[in-house]
């Protein structure tokens, strides 16, 4: 089970492109878009705006990383593994995690952790269930 504590403190924004390939990457078009805290209706930063050919990149690049990449030729115990392994990140940093939940859709911060409590668990018993 996840515990989570959540202090007053300040969020940290993370990287605002997109992620393809494994690496950030601003958009094709350079296009960005404002998020906004729902709450206080201040923006809370500006990210990178996909579009169709963005898209088309990501899906190359995933096709190509399951068809001649690691992850296909990995067997299911060391994929279960790594599933471990995020789920270990998530539970190091639910508290953070629910931060930006809750700033990005102004909803109580009760419901992020409980809401990212549910999805570990979620990620946690599924991994028991990774195929051969």
């Amino acid at each position: 089970m996840v515990t989570a504590s959540v202090p007053e403190k300040q969020v940290k924004i993370g990287p605002t492109q997109l992620l393809i390939n494994n690496e950030w990457v601003n958009s094709v078009s350079d296009r960005r878009f404002e998020t906004i805290n729902p709450t206080t209706g201040e923006t809370i930063c500006e990210v990178a705006e996909a579009d169709a050919a963005d898209v088309d990149k990501a899906v190359q690049a995933a096709r190509n990383a399951f068809t001649s990449g690691e992850w296909s030729k990995i067997s299911a115990t060391r994929r279960g593994e790594l599933l471990y392994k995020l789920a270990d990140l998530i539970e190091q940093n639910i508290d953070e995690l629910a931060r930006l939940e809750t700033l990005d859709n102004g909803k109580p911060l009760s419901d992020s952790l409980n809401a990212d409590k549910e999805e570990h668990e979620k990620l946690t018993s599924s991994v028991g269930f990774s195929p051969e």
